[in-house]
């Protein structure tokens, strides 16, 4: 899969953070990543691949692990969803959370 990506951030993220959106391009065949924040991801990627703590998702505190996010879109998807918003290649991906009724309000964006 090679897909040219232009991800805003979430709003939350982006007000209260200052996050900015990102631009690159992914190939997971070729588990490369080009462009203009390519160095970002390459990054993020680094740091949580094969790491004890997860990646967190959009329903705090629910985290996954991620082990090859520039191979396996899935992981990708989980690695910049929790803070941006997907394509829905990706979005279609990003792992569904059981939001229980005891999970506080604003926890879930």
């Amino acid at each position: 899969m090679r897909l040219k990506l232009n991800l805003k951030p979430v709003k939350w993220f982006e007000e209260r953070l200052g996050l900015r959106p990102l631009a690159f391009t992914w190939d997971s065949d070729a588990g490369t990543v080009e462009g203009p924040d390519a160095a970002f991801v390459l990054e993020r990627a680094a740091n949580y691949a094969g790491s004890s703590c997860g990646v967190m998702l959009r329903v705090c505190p629910e985290s996954r692990g991620v082990t090859d996010p520039l191979r396996i879109p899935a992981e990708m998807a989980i690695l910049l969803g929790g803070e941006y918003e997907l394509p829905p290649e990706l979005e279609a991906l990003y792992p569904v959370v059981d939001t229980a009724d005891d999970v506080p309000e604003g926890m879930v964006y």
